[in-house]
C-alpha cells in the first residue's frame, strides 16, 4: 500500500492558519489541549495547493452541548461549494445521547460564499454516532474522497459508518469548520496518496 503524503496539518499550537476562533490552552473538562473552540460562525484555513486527486480530511472534534450542528469539510477557492461531515449533536434523548453523522453537499446561499448559514444538503441517510455527545474525550472524525469515482466514506473513531457517490465538485482549496457554541476542533491533518 503505497505511503500518503501530508498536504496540511495543525495541532493548534497556534491559530495562524484559521480565519476566526479562539485558541484555548486550559481546560479541565478535556483530555488534550490547545484546541480551536468555536462560537456560533466558521472558520476558514488554505490550503498550500489545490487538490484535485483523492483526499482524507481526519479531524478530532467535540461538542460540549446538544442540539449544536459542527460540520467539517473541503470546499473549493471561492467557497462557493464542497463537501462535509456533520455531527449533529441532537438532542439528548435521540440517539442514545451520541448524535447523528451525515456527509453533507454544502453550497452558499444565492450564489454567495459559504458561511454560517449554507445551503445543505444531506447525502445519504444520517448514521447515529458512535461516540457519546458527553464524553470528555475528542471524536476522531475522518472523511476520505475519491477523485475517479466520487465516493465519499465517513468514518468516527476507527469505524466506518457508511460511504456514498457524490461527482458535483472536483476541486478543493480550503478547509472549513462551521460550529455552534461551544464547539471544539484540533489535530487537523490532509493527506493524498503519493504519486
Amino acid at each position: 500500500m503505497a505511503e500518503d503524503q501530508v498536504v496540511f496539518e495543525d495541532t493548534m499550537n497556534t491559530i495562524n492558519n484559521w480565519s476566526k476562533g479562539e485558541l484555548v490552552t486550559h481546560d479541565e473538562d478535556v483530555d488534550h489541549t490547545p484546541y480551536l473552540k468555536m462560537g456560533n460562525g466558521i472558520t476558514v484555513a488554505p490550503l498550500p495547493y489545490q487538490l484535485t486527486t483523492d483526499w482524507t480530511l481526519e479531524a478530532d472534534m467535540r461538542h460540549t452541548n446538544f442540539s449544536r450542528g459542527l460540520w467539517i469539510g473541503l470546499v473549493d477557492k471561492d467557497m462557493k461549494q464542497g463537501y462535509a461531515a456533520l455531527w449533529d449533536s441532537s438532542l439528548e434523548k435521540y440517539f442514545d445521547g451520541k448524535g447523528m453523522f451525515v456527509i453533507c453537499h454544502i453550497t452558499g446561499k444565492d450564489d454567495k460564499p459559504i458561511g454560517f448559514h449554507s445551503n445543505i444538503k444531506r447525502l445519504g441517510k444520517h448514521k447515529k454516532s458512535p461516540h457519546l455527545v458527553k464524553d470528555t474525550k475528542f471524536a476522531h472524525i475522518k472523511l476520505s474522497w475519491e477523485a475517479a469515482s466520487g465516493k465519499l466514506t465517513l468514518s468516527v473513531d476507527g469505524e466506518e459508518l457508511y460511504a456514498i457517490n457524490d461527482t458535483d465538485f472536483k476541486t478543493f482549496d480550503r478547509i472549513v469548520m462551521r460550529g455552534n457554541t461551544h464547539g471544539l476542533l484540533d489535530n487537523v491533518k490532509i493527506t493524498t496518496p503519493k504519486k
